[in-house]
């Protein structure tokens, strides 16, 4: 994946992600992007420089069909945690018990602590496929952005709280 792509994309700009880069001492992989970004400077004009000054940094939102791309596989990922989820609420680790119905482990603190991250798990993930569901008929293309980066954040949270629900039992 190509980083500085994906930053002007989503922020409108790459300066900032190239000069992290640069403090960062990375070093030109098999995209070559320190070359790549010194031809691009080399190209601008002074006209070019003062005309982007003047402008805004980027019509904000006005070209969604990447963000909308891209929002597709963070969508299948989100459904996914929150499928898994809520799957393992009904399939406890320990199984339940016969007689009364309980969960077998749950005098250990280490079931609460499942119980605590799963939970966390289906609602960060539900939250996130909301967001996606609100991108797809939002109006507004200036929300689109927002409400990805939200639904993306969630959904990283949300794999991480399954990461840990799955790893205490």
């Amino acid at each position: 994946m190509d980083t500085i792509l994906v930053a002007e994309y989503l922020f409108g700009r790459k300066g900032p992600m190239v000069r992290k880069l640069r403090r960062a001492k990375a070093r030109v992989g098999p995209l070559l992007w320190d070359k790549a970004m010194r031809k691009d400077e080399n190209k601008k004009t002074e006209d070019e420089k003062n005309k982007d000054k003047s402008e805004s940094k980027r019509d904000k939102g006005g070209d969604t069909s990447f963000l909308r791309k891209v929002s597709d596989s963070h969508l299948l990922v989100a459904a996914l945690v929150a499928t898994v989820s809520f799957a393992a609420v009904f399939m406890l680790p320990g199984g339940y018990n016969d007689s009364d119905g309980m969960a077998i482990l749950r005098n250990k603190s280490t079931f609460g602590a499942f119980v605590v991250a799963d939970s966390m798990a289906l609602v960060l993930s539900v939250v996130a496929v909301l967001c996606h569901f609100y991108t797809a008929i939002s109006p507004k293309k200036k929300l689109v952005g927002f409400c990805l980066r939200w639904a993306f954040w969630l959904t990283k949270l949300g794999l991480l709280a399954m990461v840990i629900a799955f790893s205490t039992n």
